[in-house]
């Protein structure tokens, strides 16, 4: 148990969706503007096992809320991994080549 009151676990929940929803626009236009996707990738993937050690070494609420926030910024940063997916499509093929890369896999 993490042994913090109700408000403080509405704040905790809150924080996840208001940190991705304030860094998302920012980090897509820096990583556009900058043209850096591969080092967003990469601290968008940092910061989500940042947010897991903060909640297993700091089990308590401000852990939880830490882990919260990076866990949001992880999520801003999404974005990158779907330009770049969609970088390895050719343009001619953008309506199939998604299908046909599922249909190799399987």
């Amino acid at each position: 148990m993490i042994q913090t009151s109700t408000s403080f676990i509405g704040i905790i929940i809150g924080s996840y969706g208001i940190s991705q929803m304030v860094l998302r626009l920012p980090v897509g236009l820096l990583a556009n503007y900058r043209n850096k996707h591969k080092m967003i990738m990469l601290i968008g993937s940092l910061s989500s096992g940042c947010a897991s050690l903060f909640r297993i070494i700091f089990n308590n609420g401000i852990g939880f809320l830490i882990g919260n926030l990076f866990s949001g910024l992880a999520s801003a940063m999404w974005i990158s991994f779907m330009v770049l997916y969609m970088s390895f499509i050719q343009k001619t093929n953008k309506q199939k080549q998604p299908v046909q890369l599922l249909s190799l896999t399987i």
